[in-house]
């Protein structure tokens, strides 16, 4: 079976999208999970790093909003 970044990552939010709970946080965990529902290792490992980094996004844009902020005025 071949799958993509994007199948890993449509996985888990098909699965996580309308539950209560979030998944664990913990990295293993989660591979263990998708290697259990059938996904290959290479491609967990590429979408777990998108997500750590989409995370740190997020946080950075979080610490400070007004850095990425620009305020443009035009005369009317």
């Amino acid at each position: 079976m071949k799958e993509t970044v994007l199948d890993v990552l449509m996985y888990l939010f098909e699965t996580y999208m309308d539950e209560e709970e979030l998944p664990d946080s913990d990295r293993g965990t989660l591979q263990v999970e998708l290697e259990e529902a059938g996904i290959n290792n290479p491609q967990i490992e590429k979408a777990l790093e998108w997500l750590d980094e989409l995370a740190q996004r997020q946080e950075a844009m979080d610490s400070n909003p007004n850095e990425r902020t620009i305020r443009l005025i035009h005369p009317v």
